[in-house]
Formats: structure tokens, sequence, C-alpha cells
């Protein structure tokens, strides 16, 4: 696993060299890919779980946001009932 951070679009080619150390032997690998950003500096083409994690993100902010605009209108309205209570003066 690694992570890749483009500092400009465009196509870049990246190369890996591994060894595996085991006992009496020695496995190696090499690996090259070209990967592909596109203007928002995103790997082209963009993983699915990317896509479902960013659509979560927002529903759940959304939801968010609808929760506290829904309790801050059930608790104002009895803010301003004791509010008006307490600023009555007395008779």
């Amino acid at each position: 696993k690694s992570k890749v951070k483009a500092k400009r679009e465009g196509k870049y080619e990246i190369t890996v060299n591994l060894i595996a150390w085991q006992h009496d032997t020695n496995y190696t690998n090499s690996v090259s890919d070209i990967i592909t950003f596109n203007q928002d500096l995103l790997a082209i083409p963009i993983d699915s779980s990317y896509t479902y994690s960013l659509i979560a993100k927002y529903l759940i902010i959304a939801l968010l946001l609808g929760i506290v605009t829904w309790l801050s209108t059930i608790y104002g309205k009895k803010a301003v009932v004791a509010l008006r209570k307490w600023l009555t003066p007395p008779n």
C-alpha cells in the first residue's frame, strides 16, 4: 500500500522494486505502472470506493445540519418563551 500525491495533472510512471527476505531464499519483484491525474489531481479512473465515501460524507453532513436545525427550532421556541417570562416585570 502506498500513497501518491501529484503536484500537476498528467501521466506519471511509477516503478517499484520489492525484495521479500526469507530463510535461505530472497524473492525479488519489479512492477511498473502509469497513473493519470486529472485537473483536480485525482487518479483516473476514480475508484468507486472514493466516490461512495464522498457521497456518504456529504449525506452525513446534510443529515447533521438537518438535525441541528430541527433541534434549534424546537429548543429555540422554548428558550423564547422562558426568556419572555424572565424579562416580564413583576406586577
